[in-house]
């Protein structure tokens, strides 16, 4: 055989023994909490929010229907969500600086309802409306903007 599929057989061997050498990327082992932990996390930090103490700029009006929401999404989703693998920041994410740039998916709901659910895509309805839109879950991890969870939103 010739000398380059003998090195790759050698690097393979060494990525897969996990030999000291290997050559691959160096990726961090970071527990992932379990749908129970994800959920019983959220549901409590959802619970931790003031309906009457607006966070990251939002009026009281607005942050009444946020906190709201937030609520209807535990609530109605939130056990299912995190057994679909959906995130911290697809369900709650809000911009950490902005107020006008888009958040996740209790960002966007803004009184509206959720009316289904999948591994990859939410669908909610508009308020006051029959309009229906869709959010894909991991979409926030694509843009650019810091977002946090709104729990995380300053005052």
């Amino acid at each position: 055989m010739g000398r380059w599929l003998d090195l790759a057989k050698e690097i393979d061997g060494r990525a897969t023994a996990g030999q000291a050498g290997a050559i691959g990327p160096s990726v961090p082992i970071v527990p992932t909490p379990s749908p129970r932990d994800l959920f019983l996390s959220w549901d409590k930090s959802v619970a931790s929010l003031d309906p009457d103490k607006p966070l990251g700029g939002h009026a009281p009006d607005r942050w009444r229907r946020i906190v709201g929401d937030c609520d209807r999404l535990i609530v109605d989703f939130g056990k299912g969500a995190a057994s679909l693998g959906w995130s911290t920041l697809d369900l709650f994410g809000f911009p950490a600086r902005d107020c006008d740039t888009i958040g996740g998916l209790a960002w966007r709901l803004d009184g509206g309802r959720i009316i289904a659910m999948d591994g990859h895509v939410a669908t909610y309805r508009w308020p006051f409306s029959d309009k229906t839109s869709r959010f894909a879950k991991s979409y926030l991890a694509g843009l650019a903007s810091p977002f946090v969870p709104v729990w995380e939103l300053s005052e």
